[in-house]
Formats: C-alpha cells, structure tokens, sequence
C-alpha cells in the first residue's frame, strides 16, 4: 500500500515548526501524521539545544556544591536526563567534608570500631571503611592489664573466642592476639551431658534442651551425637483412640474408615471388656456392660427381616443380652 503525498503547504507548516524548536513528536500529533513521515521531512533540519546556555551554567554549579543531579532536575524543572548530560565531565563530589573524615580516621586510629564510630558520628558503616582503609589495627599498643584479665577470663567463661569480642565490643582479632595460648575445648562438660541424658529420658527433645541451655540447636546436635534421642511410642494409635472413645461414650461404636478389626484387636489386649460382633454383613463393637444397648442398635440398622423367634434368640445368645417379649415383637419381622 503506497502512503498519499502531503500537501507542500503542510510540508512546509512541518519544517518551519521543527526549525523553531518543536518536538516532532508534538507536530505530528497535532497535525494528524505520523512522527516517521514527519522525520522524513526534517532531516537536513539539525537538532536545536532547548537549554540556554545559563541554565546549563546553574545545573553544572549545583552539581559541583554536592547536590543529587536527581533533585537538581527536580528544582530547575528539567529532566534528569538532561542534567545527566551537560554534567558528564564532571567527577563526583564527596559528600562528606574533609573535617568529617579526619575524625573519622582519628577515631579509628584510637582502637574503636568501625561500626561503633559509624554510630556515633551518625555516618554509614560503607563511608567508614571507604575512608579508614590503609589504617589498620595496631595490636603492639599494649592494653591494660585488667582488660587483659578480663579478654582471658571471658575466653575460659564463654568457651568461644568469638561470643568473648561480641559482648566485649572488640574486634575478634585482639581477642585472638591476647589468647593464642588458651586452647578452646570443642565438647560439653560432663555435668551438662548428664542433664540432657535425664532430658531425654523424661521424653524432651534435643531442641526443647538446647533453648533451656541457650546453646545454638546445630551445634548442640553436633556435640551430643553420643547421646541417641529414643522417641517413646505411644501405647495406643490414634485410630484405636477414636474406637475406644465411641465405645465408652455411647456403648457401641460402629466400624468406618477410622478404625477397624486391627484397631480392636489393639484394644482388646489392654481392655478385655471390648466385644465384636459380626452378623449379617454388619460389624459392631461394644462393651460387655452395654450389650442391651449394642444388640438394639444392631437391630436398627440392620436390613435382613427377622421372621422367627429362634432367629432372633440366637441374636440375643450372640450378644449375651436380655429382651422381654414385648420387644421381641417390635422387632419380628421388621426391616429398615
């Protein structure tokens, strides 16, 4: 498909606007043509700086004071592009003054930490290091005696080199430097071994044992490898529970996908009293006690009609209950 000629009038509207400094995108929209044949039509035209030449001197001051070129763009209504580009050759500027450092540098030459003078001078920990890099710690300079004794102590308290310079805010350099003689035990006292011995015997779990010893969980399962955690099994699952609790609150307990011949045979050897039956297609568990109880449920649900009396006599012997004749009768030939 072959694009129609423009106009010349419109040719020429296109060119005199763009030489003015129009964005060909904001002609092309205006005059209802796409901004390629507007490109078309201005290519011998060249690009005209839309920034004056002061406002350019006004972006390049603000960026040498220290400011964000983001924020300048904000300021002066331009974009950040823009400031980006007429501030290329210029090198950034620290934005901490020369005072700021030499302290900086001051306080780390004392012996202090890093992150503590990073605090205190409300600087962040990255500048800190940036500035204090060919400074290194001096571990000739002798400290005193008594925080000497007090490194050492630790040392022998904590059994770690690295909790010792932790609650000590020191580095863990010095801490190793004032205690290359003392020799860290890897393993627990006798004392502690036997306390989770009897943890583990009253049914505590190695991590339930390591919170009340404050000790990390990974490192204590590493040390206590020796010490097997026996799980005690319970003496009846979960399903045979279900079973054994239908039957004590209603007398009989009918089987479903709960529970069934491997439950009761669970049940059976810890309480006797448990009866199964199994008739006509149907299962039933019952207490020996509620054996009334459990003959009439059977009844209910059963489908199979009843025709004789010996029938359900032999019933009644099965369940080892008790019915009178009345109630003989009401279920002598009945089906559900």
């Amino acid at each position: 498909m072959r694009w129609k000629k423009l106009d010349k009038t419109i040719i020429k509207t296109i060119r005199k606007r763009v030489k003015n400094g129009e964005y060909k995108k904001d002609v092309a929209k205006e005059l209802g043509v796409s901004c390629s044949v507007v490109r078309k039509y201005t290519k011998d035209i060249p690009t005209i700086l839309r920034i004056s030449e002061e406002l350019e001197q006004k972006i390049r001051d603000k960026v040498k004071t220290g400011k964000n070129k983001k924020e300048v763009a904000k300021e002066l209504g331009v974009g950040y592009n823009t400031v980006k580009k007429y501030t290329i050759d210029m090198n950034k500027v620290s934005r901490i003054p020369v005072e700021l450092k030499q302290q900086i540098r001051e306080e780390v030459k004392k012996g202090k930490l890093k992150k503590q003078v990073a605090k205190e001078l409300n600087v962040s920990y990255s500048a800190v290091r940036r500035y204090t890099r060919d400074i290194k710690y001096d571990l000739s300079r002798k400290r005193s005696p008594e925080q000497i004794k007090e490194i050492r102590a630790n040392v022998r308290k904590y059994n770690s080199k690295l909790e010792t310079a932790r609650k000590m805010r020191l580095p863990h350099h010095i801490v190793r430097y004032y205690t290359i003689d003392i020799k860290i035990k890897r393993g627990l006292p006798p004392e502690i071994k036997e306390k989770i011995r009897k943890g583990i015997e009253n049914g505590k779990t190695k991590r339930q044992i390591a919170k009340e010893l404050n000790i990390c969980y990974n490192y204590f399962v590493d040390l206590t490898k020796d010490i097997k955690h026996i799980p005690k099994k319970a003496d009846i699952s979960h399903r045979a529970f279900l079973l054994l609790k239908d039957t004590v609150n209603r007398g009989y307990a009918l089987p479903s996908s709960k529970y069934g011949l491997n439950e009761y045979q669970i049940l059976k050897k810890k309480f006797p009293n448990i009866c199964r039956v199994k008739m006509y297609g149907r299962v039933i568990f019952f207490l020996k006690d509620k054996s009334d109880f459990a003959l009439r449920a059977f009844l209910e649900i059963t489908d199979r009609k009843i025709i004789s009396y010996q029938e359900l006599q032999q019933l009644i012997d099965v369940f080892h209950g008790h019915m009178k004749k009345k109630d003989k009768k009401k279920y002598l030939g009945k089906t559900n």
